[in-house]
């Protein structure tokens, strides 16, 4: 079963993505914040992370650090709902990122975004 780290500080949005994957087959684990995503990212391995890039405290860029830092090339989907040229320059840094949404995304199209990396 393959796991994806949910890092989204919306409750709802959250909990909606994890029931989306779940239903799907997909082990799911969430975070709120990047501080919690990079705890989980130390203690736990997943085949994909899922990044709100705006998030309180640690953000999405330092989640991507951390990541560097440690060597995780986990693959990660970054979204916003912040300015898109900006996010998306900042991003080409990143190799783990492998694609970049804007938010609002419907559930679905999300999942097939998830989907076509593993294909």
């Amino acid at each position: 079963m393959k796991s994806i780290l949910i890092v989204e500080d919306t409750l709802e949005i959250n909990e909606i993505w994890r029931e989306v994957f779940e239903d799907e087959g997909y082990r799911t684990s969430s975070a709120y914040d990047g501080e919690e995503a990079m705890r989980l990212l130390a203690e736990e391995s997943f085949e994909l992370v899922i990044l709100d890039l705006m998030l309180p405290g640690f953000d999405g860029f330092d989640v991507l650090d951390f990541m560097l830092r440690r060597g995780i090339d986990t693959p990660v989907i970054a979204v916003t709902g912040e300015v898109i040229e900006v996010a998306r320059r900042r991003l080409s840094s990143y190799p783990q990122v492998r694609q970049f949404l804007f938010k609002p995304i419907l559930p679905s199209e999300l999942l097939k975004e998830v989907e076509e990396i593993w294909d």
